[in-house]
């Protein structure tokens, strides 16, 4: 930051979890983390997570917390915290985020980092930075109605406000106080190429339109595991799909509805649909009925309602949400269905999974939600006058419900209280033993299943009770702990009235209803019905949504799989369709709040945007990203990567260039003979469209497996004769391999001598030394690495020519040396080079590399005077402390390999018994730390 406060802007695209800075993100309002911060969540040990169970953490524009890195990311051999902090800005709901919102809640963080800072919280000592840099990502642009450009131009306007706040607050304070740091440098990241582009444009314009207050640079920069851009066309920042229908009036004051999406297919499209009010309402009264079994109805309801240029983005499966204002809720949103398809037995809102949320402006403002201790209510058939007839169904479905609540997996029994009848026969939990349960104690779940009405005019309205009363919405807004789910199997109580459908826009009306009332006061899930149900269908569709429940999944999940457990039940009856469902998608049923996700569910990729060989290419792309850099399971990534495979590869595998990044995602996820095949296909794919990296990587991958399945073999060979056949065939395979790939990559350094061919050179020639080794050929062992020599030599000269940092070169060069001579007489390590190495790993912060590198050289120092035995206990020591710390077999295996390259050497050429005992410990050692014995 210059003199005038002017600061610096870049843009990288690449993985956020390799920032050094604190790094600020954006939260909308949910009930579980999601995308970018799910990711930091694991990197920081927990503790958002944490804070979201304990209600601290941000919600409302303008609220923040910083969350102090303490958890080096040791399985990448890391030991300074990545990123140093993480600070969250409160977005509030989606969808209602104002532009003077999100500047607001930027500016609100980065004036509580720079105080923390100043505190010297921010480096761990009490030295305050007078500037400080700081990452961010494009938050805000996950949800919908914020482009990244858009997120981009607010958020480096709440950096610069924040700026200038802090210099206005030192300005009064005078020179003798503490200056306040402040922002020099906004480094956005993006792991898309697209949106860090197009956010980059958006910034170069606001510069020009600006000037004086920030730099942007002149590129966006490449970072470390960057992307294209997503698969699907749109971006969403969380897994379901998103859509916003609102009731208005056009110039001429003819009623409309207008459309905003926000999904994986399309980003933000509005549309307008001009309505016809008494034809919609006679549909909507016919098809909001028990005994409607017309299933034209909703598909005559979707033609109308449905723009025809939206019909693409809003038919197919998967998750979605939609909300709506008091009148489109009176919608049977539920039952619209498309025309189907011939394979397709679902109608439309079963098959995405439909979720509903309502926009009020009337809500409670400090809601205190119901403890992990809190118990579930259950009430069955309360007694009604005389003029409701009983309703037996409703006292069944009660107790299938408290089963399911109170078994595996669920709350305690003595959590659970049961508001039925002892017997069929007699009627059920009077007004007054209902209301006092109601008020007696904290409820997490309420469920009632009895008679409902709606309010009509001024009248009461809601769950029929004894002697005429009502359970409405006074009593539930009398409720002081909001339970998290509410659910109302009551016809009729989730129905807005009648009248409000599609006139002047009335938010009170429907907020009077039952439903309306629970959403307000901050209930997080709510199940209404808007009619009346089948008994069978509606004990089905409670006691599948429990179970769901109880297994660990979300409430979004739970609802499809009821929704479809009914529809299978009674596909000719409509009560599947009856249950208004809102709320938070991701809302899981907890059991406890040390162990919020019980049972873990397999989330599987959607590749159904895969229509051509680019997409194909951005798939494969993902994959291998996920693994290497954001931490995915590799054996679920391969289950994905095979899925790709069966469908894609006959029509687009011949290409070069898709058969490249097969092999780049098979290498990565751990299927080495496929990744071979693919890579061997993209060579001599007629096209010619691989790059030559794939020849690169095919000898690559040559080399380094077959030095791994001949240690595996000698490893497990255990002096019997199978072993020792396993290992001939192990040397004989790894002989082939080496030969192929020195052979290719021979042919690519004919075609031009790269500093990174001559490094695999010398790691071929490596490699084959250690397969010599194990397979007694001492002095072609020895040839190997005299090349091996040669090689890296070639690559330290080439690097010093071109720029590229010589370090790694430097040090296969030191390793070949030791392992050439480490034994003779009068051969001493090379100090010099030595020298350059221990340097250079100074610049850079402590990590796994540059600490057993150290010690590393230590042992090449005692190799060099043949005291290995006296340094024994202080080599075993260090590589001791570092494994406690570090435990990765990633990191060890290289470590080991180096070991069995230098100490086999070394033990074969001294004669000192001790030395060659000291030898063989060591390399036990590593060999236990890279490959851990089975216990």
């Amino acid at each position: 930051m210059d003199a005038n406060g002017t600061f610096r802007i870049s843009v990288i695209n690449g993985d956020l979890t390799f920032e050094r800075d604190a790094l600020l993100l954006g939260h909308y309002h949910a009930t579980r983390l999601t995308g970018t911060e799910k990711i930091m969540d694991r990197l920081l040990g927990g503790a958002m997570e944490q804070s979201l169970d304990m209600g601290i953490y941000p919600v409302a524009i303008g609220s923040h917390q910083i969350f102090i890195n303490t958890h080096p990311n040791t399985e990448r051999g890391i030991f300074v915290p990545h990123p140093k902090a993480v600070i969250i800005a409160g977005l509030g709901e989606e969808g209602k985020l104002r532009a003077a919102d999100l500047v607001q809640s930027v500016r609100q963080a980065v004036i509580a980092w720079s105080q923390r800072l100043a505190e010297g919280g921010g480096k761990g000592s009490r030295a305050a930075p007078t500037t400080f840099e700081l990452s961010s990502t494009l938050l805000g642009s996950g949800g919908t109605g914020v482009s990244p450009g858009e997120a981009a131009r607010l958020i480096a306007e709440g950096v610069y406000r924040a700026n200038v706040r802090m210099a206005e607050e030192d300005e009064e304070r005078g020179s003798s106080q503490t200056r306040s740091p402040r922002v020099a440098h906004l480094r956005f990241i993006e792991l898309y190429l697209d949106r860090a582009t197009e956010a980059w444009r958006s910034l170069r314009l606001q510069e020009a339109a600006r000037p004086g207050r920030y730099v942007v640079e002149e590129v966006v920069e490449e970072g470390t595991g960057a992307l294209q851009r997503p698969l699907d066309l749109g971006y969403r920042g969380a897994e379901f799909d998103f859509i916003s229908v609102a009731a208005t009036t056009d110039a001429g004051g003819l009623p409309v509805l207008s459309y905003t999406l926000d999904t994986r297919r399309a980003r933000s499209e509005v549309r307008a649909r001009r309505a016809q009010s008494l034809l919609i309402k006679e549909l909507v009264a016919t098809a909001s009925n028990d005994q409607n079994r017309d299933e034209q109805i909703g598909r005559t309801l979707f033609d109308l309602l449905i723009p025809i240029e939206l019909e693409a983005y809003l038919a197919g499966s998967g998750e979605m949400q939609i909300e709506l204002d008091p009148q489109t809720a009176a919608i049977p949103w539920e039952l619209l269905d498309t025309t189907r398809a011939a394979d397709e037995d679902l109608p439309w809102a079963l098959r995405v999974n439909l979720l509903r949320k309502l926009r009020i402006s009337t809500f409670r403002e400090r809601v205190v939600d119901a403890g992990a201790d809190a118990s579930a209510l259950v009430i069955g058939e309360p007694q009604a006058p005389a003029a409701f007839p009983r309703l037996y169904g409703a006292r069944a479905e009660a107790e299938a419900v408290i089963a399911r609540l109170a078994g595996t997996g669920g709350l305690s029994p003595d959590a659970v209280l049961g508001l039925i009848s002892e017997e069929a026969s007699e009627p059920g939990p009077g007004a007054r033993d209902l209301v006092n349960a109601l008020f007696d104690r904290p409820w997490r779940i309420v469920h009632i299943a009895g008679h409902g009405v709606p309010r009509v005019g001024g009248q009461a309205g809601g769950v029929v009770l004894s002697n005429g009363a009502f359970l409405g919405p006074a009593e539930i807004a009398s409720m002081r702990t909001v339970p998290e789910l509410v659910f109302l199997n009551c016809c009729h109580v989730g129905a807005a009235a009648a009248g409000e459908l599609l006139n002047t826009y009335d938010r009170a009306a429907f907020a009077s209803g039952v439903a309306g009332e629970l959403i307000s006061i901050g209930v997080r899930c709510v199940i209404a019905a808007g009619w009346a149900v089948d008994d069978d269908g509606a004990k089905v569709f409670a006691d599948t949504f429990y179970a769901s429940l109880v297994r660990g999944n979300r409430f979004i999940t739970a609802l499809g799989e009821a929704r479809r457990a009914a529809y299978r039940h009674a596909p000719d009856q409509n009560t599947w369709a009856a249950y208004q469902c809102y709320g938070d998608p991701d809302w899981i049923f907890r059991q406890l709040p040390s162990d919020p996700n019980r049972v873990p569910t397999r989330v599987q990729d959607d590749f159904s945007g895969v229509a051509s060989a680019t997409s194909l290419t951005l798939a494969l792309q993902r994959v291998f990203t996920e693994v290497r850099f954001q931490g995915a399971d590799p054996a679920l990534k391969l289950e994905s990567l095979r899925q790709l495979e069966t469908r894609y590869a006959k029509r687009w595998g011949m290409q070069g260039d898709v058969a490249e990044f097969f092999g780049d995602a098979f290498a990565e996820t751990g299927d080495i003979e496929a990744a071979f095949r693919w890579y061997e296909a993209s060579i001599a794919a007629p096209d010619a469209s691989a790059s030559m990296r794939a020849a690169e990587r095919l000898s690559s991958l040559r080399i380094r497996h077959a030095w791994t399945i001949v240690d595996a073999a000698a490893r497990t060979r255990h002096g019997t004769r199978k072993g020792e056949r396993s290992l001939e065939a192990a040397i004989a395979r790894a002989d082939v391999l080496l030969n192929d790939a020195l052979t290719l990559l021979e042919k690519l350094v004919a075609v031009e001598r790269t500093v990174t061919r001559s490094a695999l050179l010398g790691s071929a020639h490596k490699h084959r030394a250690l397969v010599d080794d194990a397979a007694g050929r001492r002095a072609q062992g020895r040839r190997d690495l005299t090349q091996m020599k040669a090689r890296y030599s070639e690559a330290l000269e080439l690097a010093a020519k071109s720029g590229v940092d010589p370090v790694s070169h430097l040090e296969n060069l030191l390793l070949a040396d030791v392992a050439l001579n480490a034994g003779t007489n009068g051969w001493t390590l090379d100090a010099k080079s030595a020298a350059v190495v221990e340097r250079s790993r100074r610049k850079s912060d402590p990590s796994f590399t540059s600490v057993v590198g150290a010690t590393e050289l230590a042992q090449y120092r005692a190799l060099g005077r043949r005291r290995l035995a006296a340094n024994l206990h202080k080599l075993e020591k260090g590589y001791a402390d570092l494994h406690r710390q570090v435990g990765s077999l990633r990191l060890w295996r290289p470590v080991y390999d180096r070991a069995c390259l230098v100490l086999s050497n070394y033990g074969g050429r001294v004669a000192d018994q001790e030395e060659k005992a000291a030898a063989q410990a060591l390399l036990a050692l590593l060999r236990d730390y890279a490959h851990p014995p089975a216990k």
